[in-house]
């Protein structure tokens, strides 16, 4: 018993650990499923629905890193940032409810620390969005911007 409790924990942190390091794709994912599931329920077999999903999510995330790379006005590179977040923010306030409702009722308590939670995820992302490295981790072309 005490062997799952550990796998449950360590299982429970390398989620939490993805989270926070795959927050700033949250958009392309969501992009990319809604195709996929969009595709199947108009009759579309299972390989043209996945390929195409794969497809949608990919240009959504080049799309976004080459716009936030390319554009310089500071108001637009918020906007593209703030489109970025709000995906991973809702999907760590999802995460973290239902982490968190095993062992807290429903309740304000519960809303609450989903909030938090998503917020710290959404900074997250924020983090890595506003950081050099989003595009590539290559030092060479960090020195161009």
């Amino acid at each position: 018993m005490t062997i799952i409790l550990v796998l449950g924990l360590c299982a429970g942190l390398y989620m939490l650990w993805l989270l926070f390091n795959l927050a700033a794709h949250a958009l392309p994912l969501y992009a990319g499923l809604g195709v996929c599931i969009s595709l199947l329920h108009q009759g579309y077999g299972f390989l043209a629905s996945i390929s195409a999903g794969f497809l949608a999510g990919v240009a959504t995330l080049v799309i976004g890193q080459l716009l936030f790379d390319f554009v310089r006005s500071p108001t637009l590179r918020t906007a593209i940032a703030i489109l970025f977040v709000i995906p991973a923010a809702f999907a760590g306030y999802q995460l973290f409810y239902g982490i968190a409702g095993f062992a807290i009722s429903s309740g304000i308590t519960l809303t609450l620390l989903s909030v938090v939670g998503g917020g710290f995820i959404g900074s997250s992302a924020w983090k890595q969005l506003v950081s050099p490295s989003f595009l590539t981790d290559n030092p060479a072309t960090r020195s161009n911007r």
